[in-house]
């Protein structure tokens, strides 16, 4: 019965870590967060489950005055008036290998100064492996080359718990989902900028009208809230000012939902 009960608390633990990341928190890991009330922000991914609340939380803070959408199609709910905001769109499809962002969409991006990427799909949603990288990578890519060229100084974007640098089958999708995610984030570290942010959330509850679903199952797990994520994203975009000769810093890994959750509530 001891061994039993011993084997089950272990499981336990390793669940705990697969799903949802370190036990512990460390909250000395965040930055300290610095009003300007200036701030300008570039946005990819704002129609997704966790880019919507990222484009509110930036809506709703008098911090943020300017914010440009970049996507294939603008939120449909969204007032470019509203807010007291200056609201710019980039609308293009960066999905096709041969379409990339223009001169005249990096002048666009020009002055912001921070570029959340929160784009996110499936594989059966994207039609398969190659889909599903062509968005995750290839788009991230394009969008982060831009941003860095346009003078933006620092990044964030949402990665996953399981992100690894090891090998990545197609044929075996939790690999290659792992691999697509380290990728993804490369895409981002790779540029020249000085701060950068990776978020690496275990699973995630997706909202319905602001509300978690009703299925047991999941909310036995305890999932972490894409709004909260949304606002730890937010929350760490509001760090100190960075000036004209800050050298480049480490890569920020928030990994876990605990830690992620802590952020969101400074």
């Amino acid at each position: 019965m001891r061994y039993f009960i011993v084997s089950i608390v272990i499981i336990a633990f390793v669940l705990q870590v697969v799903f949802f990341g370190p036990v512990f928190v460390d909250v000395n890991m965040f930055r300290e967060r610095v009003s300007t009330g200036e701030r300008s922000a570039v946005l990819l991914g704002a129609t997704g489950a966790t880019g919507h609340y990222v484009l509110k939380e930036l809506l709703e803070r008098d911090e943020w005055k300017r914010i440009v959408l970049v996507g294939r199609r603008t939120p449909p709910d969204l007032d470019l008036k509203s807010k007291n905001k200056i609201i710019d769109v980039v609308e293009v499809d960066l999905v096709k290998p041969d379409v990339d962002l223009t001169e005249d969409d990096i002048n666009v991006l020009k002055g912001a100064d921070h570029i959340f990427n929160c784009i996110g799909t499936t594989r059966a949603k994207a039609g398969g492996a190659d889909g599903f990288e062509a968005i995750e990578v290839n788009i991230s890519t394009k969008v982060f080359k831009a941003a860095a060229a346009a003078g933006v100084k620092s990044a964030s974007l949402i990665s996953a718990q399981g992100a690894h640098n090891g090998p990545g089958p197609k044929f075996f999708h939790p690999l290659f989902y792992g691999k697509t995610m380290f990728r993804k984030e490369q895409s981002m570290i790779q540029q020249s900028f000085i701060r950068t942010t990776v978020f690496r959330p275990g699973m995630l509850e997706r909202l319905q009208n602001g509300e978690p679903s009703n299925n047991f199952l999941k909310n036995l797990l305890g999932p972490l809230r894409v709004d909260l994520l949304a606002k730890a994203m937010v929350n760490d975009a509001e760090s100190a000012v960075i000036g004209s000769e800050t050298d480049q810093e480490e890569t920020l890994f928030i990994s876990g939902n605990k830690n992620i959750a802590a952020l969101a509530a400074l």
